[in-house]
């Protein structure tokens, strides 16, 4: 077999080797083999507040939280009641306001 058709054989079947990996990889993630839907911690939603400074909904296991960050540090400013926010995470789904926007 001449030089040219061996490169071009093995190049084909780098390039299939490489396919196999990424679809293998895309079928994997979305059968969620390596991660969970229910993580233990997850940031539910933030709004900027400023240059430097923001506002976050953080859920903590089954507790949620308002965190204030800012250049100066991080700060828990309120433990959120859960029946509220998944209320509100309901109303997010289908179509209506945000958790931190202005009602």
């Amino acid at each position: 077999m001449p030089f040219a058709a061996q490169y071009a054989a093995a190049l084909l079947v780098v390039g299939l080797v490489l396919f196999a990996l990424y679809y293998g990889m895309r079928i994997m993630g979305r059968a969620r083999l390596f991660r969970s839907d229910r993580r233990l911690v997850c940031v539910m939603e933030s709004t900027p507040l400023h240059n430097n400074g923001a506002l976050h909904v953080v859920r903590v296991a089954d507790l949620y939280y308002l965190i204030g960050a800012n250049a100066g540090g991080i700060s828990t400013l309120a433990q959120l009641p859960a029946p509220h926010i998944e209320e509100s995470l309901k109303s997010t789904k289908t179509g209506q306001s945000g958790l931190l926007s202005s009602q």
